[in-house]
């Protein structure tokens, strides 16, 4: 066993210390003042070490056990995936596979080198993944079974929620499964759930969840972390959808002066710069793909106007908010304190429901 003793503040040797206006000084203590201090922390730290471990047993047995638990976890995943397939039934009784899904992923799903083409100016890393696995099953299983992927992906993807460490942002387990829920009956979930193409706006809410959380514990945590964010930020533009957040993150980083949070943020900054790369070298191109004719600069374009435009307007319109609640109610000196307003329910209501809102319409 190892412990650690602090030495006797009062000791015969001069020390350096300051007075009352900090001024540098020498300081002697005369009188009696014994520095053997580690003779006197025998009998002290022995009794200790023997008291600890039960401190520790009566601890655990006082501290609430978790009532959830992986078994708990596991069913509301298991129920929320029903949740999802049966919002889309027909996918079920009459399935089939939706646009790109067989004219582009599972049909050159085959090729060695698949993961690595663009399509409409960006690499499709996850959706391409999904479809080797599908792709390997018999070919009447298809459209289930990309159905079936689609609703797994969405799933897992926002289920980063319920890891421990995202406790510290969203709050007890109970909040945190409300999150989930809300997120899955999202009304325009229903169509990104449906097919492996649009998920991957399902895992841009991941990579920015995961952005906001502490950095996971093992090493292992840290290696599966880093995997997860590089195959979501190089399917689509969800890079540069994510690139505020990691920003965000990285100016948190130097605050709190950890590495791994900063080298997470700067390998998510990269890959967002990759996404514009790749959509400027490809974006003069038409060609022709999976049978249909891509003329990417008309179709790239708009769409970025469109689904990105819109939550970049809402979000300029959030930022002048704050910026004008932080310089409107700043302290104007150090004896004012401006009035604060809690526990008020119509406002938190207003708070959580406008942006529900505004997502399911987005």
């Amino acid at each position: 066993v190892n412990i650690a003793l602090k030495p006797t503040s009062s000791l015969h040797l001069p020390g350096r210390s300051i007075d009352t206006q900090g001024n540098p000084i020498e300081v002697i203590t005369k009188g009696r003042h014994d520095p053997c201090v580690g003779i006197r922390a025998v009998p002290i730290a022995a009794p200790a070490r023997r008291a600890a471990p039960r401190r520790r047993v009566v601890a655990r047995r006082g501290r609430p056990r978790n009532v959830v638990g992986g078994i708990g976890v596991a069913a509301l995943l298991a129920a929320l995936f029903v949740l999802l397939l049966m919002r889309r039934d027909q996918s079920l009784s009459a399935p089939s596979v939706w646009a790109e899904d067989g004219a582009v992923f599972l049909t050159y799903a085959g090729r060695p080198a698949a993961h690595v083409e663009t399509y409409r100016g960006q690499l499709w890393l996850g959706h391409r993944l999904v479809a080797t696995l599908v792709h390997g099953l018999p070919i009447t299983w298809w459209p289930v079974a990309m159905y079936m992927a689609s609703c797994a992906v969405v799933l897992g993807s926002m289920a980063v929620v319920l890891l421990r460490r995202a406790a510290v942002v969203f709050g007890p387990f109970v909040v945190r499964a409300g999150i989930l829920t809300l997120l899955v009956l999202a009304p325009g979930m229903q169509e990104v759930q449906g097919n492996v193409t649009n998920s991957h706006w399902a895992m841009a809410i991941s990579v920015a969840m995961l952005l906001a959380m502490p950095a996971p514990r093992r090493a292992w945590g840290r290696w599966g972390e880093g995997a997860w964010l590089t195959v979501a930020c190089l399917t689509g533009i969800t890079g540069v959808l994510v690139a505020p957040v990691a920003l965000w993150s990285l100016v948190r980083a130097g605050r709190e002066r950890s590495a791994y949070l900063r080298w997470r943020a700067i390998g998510v900054l990269g890959l967002a710069a990759s996404n514009l790369v790749l959509l400027a070298l490809v974006v003069d191109e038409d060609r022709p793909d999976g049978g249909v004719w891509m003329g990417n600069a008309s179709f790239v374009l708009p769409t970025l106007a469109k689904r990105v435009g819109a939550s970049l307007v809402i979000g300029v319109f959030v930022w002048g908010l704050m910026g004008w609640v932080v310089v409107k109610y700043r302290r104007k000196s150090d004896d004012h304190h401006p009035r604060q307003t809690k526990y008020n329910l119509p406002l938190e209501l207003l708070y959580t429901l406008v942006p529900f809102l505004i997502i399911g319409v987005l």
